[in-house]
């Protein structure tokens, strides 16, 4: 016995494109944030001086927030296919925009 599906093709693809993502930011945090600080803890408990490389840990927290929405534009087709489409109207206007130095104006 077969049961029919009431969700279309797209919602099904969606969903995939979802998950996908959802994943993938549960993993993120990993590189970033767990391991960064659980050397930053683990390794003086041990006895080994981590020095200056410490130092980084602040970094990868810092930089968490922009790394977490990625996965997000980059898989989910309608994002991604918006950010390419920002990213192509920033580079056309910026090459058909030329600016001249020596008098500061835009033509």
């Amino acid at each position: 016995m077969k049961k029919s599906s009431n969700t279309s093709r797209n919602t099904k693809n969606l969903q995939q494109q979802l998950f996908r993502a959802l994943i993938i930011q549960t993993f993120i945090p990993l590189i970033p944030m767990y391991i960064p600080i659980s050397i930053l803890f683990t390794f003086p408990m041990i006895g080994y001086d981590i020095g200056q490389i410490g130092l980084i840990v602040p970094f990868t927290i810092a930089l968490y927030p922009a790394i977490d929405p990625l996965p997000n534009m980059l898989i989910i087709k309608n994002y991604r296919t918006a950010v390419i489409q920002i990213f192509r109207k920033c580079f056309l206007w910026a090459s058909s925009c030329k600016v001249d130095v020596t008098l500061n104006t835009i033509t």
